[in-house]
């Protein structure tokens, strides 16, 4: 009796699962800015990341954010980072220092206002909400940050971002923030350094 019992709940189970869709399963992670602590949860991910990492930032001024992008540029990890205009200006903007350490994808916005705030990694998780990745946003504002897993979800923010990256960007900013006076653009190696 009692193995018949358990063979029912093991059907059972193995029904469930293959008449549930997968999103069901899905995992959904929230944090709130001055209760618990986004930034180690974005860095963590971003540390976590094996093959790429798109942004698309409103403002982005968090050094060991930035620390954590280039880190994981160097390992190897695809990086793109849209940002806002506003960036270009904003004195405290990480956009040079990406620029600086070597990551090359970064467009900027044509828009009046690029006000998303999201990451996706390796195409399977998205981490948004209202978190800007800025200091005051960790310490002072009252922000929320979402950690989502979820494949519908994911790929609709994947196909966002390439919306943006294809169709809302100025190169005309772009050569902006290049002129920037805090860019130090790599020189060209002779031939004569290559050798």
């Amino acid at each position: 009796m009692k193995k018949l019992y358990h063979l029912n709940i093991i059907t059972i189970a193995i029904l469930l699962l293959a008449i549930l869709p997968l999103n069901t399963i899905a995992k959904t992670e929230v944090y709130f800015s001055l209760l618990d602590d986004p930034q180690s949860v974005i860095i963590n991910n971003i540390n976590k990341a094996g093959e790429s990492i798109n942004i698309a930032m409103y403002s982005f001024t968090e050094g060991e954010i930035a620390k954590a992008v280039v880190k994981a540029h160097n390992r190897g990890v695809a990086v793109k980072v849209y940002l806002d205009s506003r960036d270009i200006s904003n004195e405290h903007s990480k956009s040079r220092f990406l620029i600086n350490e070597g990551i090359e994808d970064i467009r900027i916005s044509s828009g009046y206002s690029n006000h998303n705030k999201f990451a996706i990694i390796d195409n399977s998780i998205v981490i948004t909400g209202s978190y800007n990745w800025t200091a005051s946003a960790g310490s002072r504002n009252d922000e929320n940050l979402l950690v989502i897993d979820d494949t519908y979800i994911v790929q609709r923010y994947h196909d966002y971002f390439y919306y943006l990256w294809d169709n809302k960007y100025s190169v005309k900013r772009y050569e902006e923030l290049l002129r920037h006076p805090g860019i130090r653009l790599q020189e060209p190696v002779s031939e004569s350094k290559q050798n």
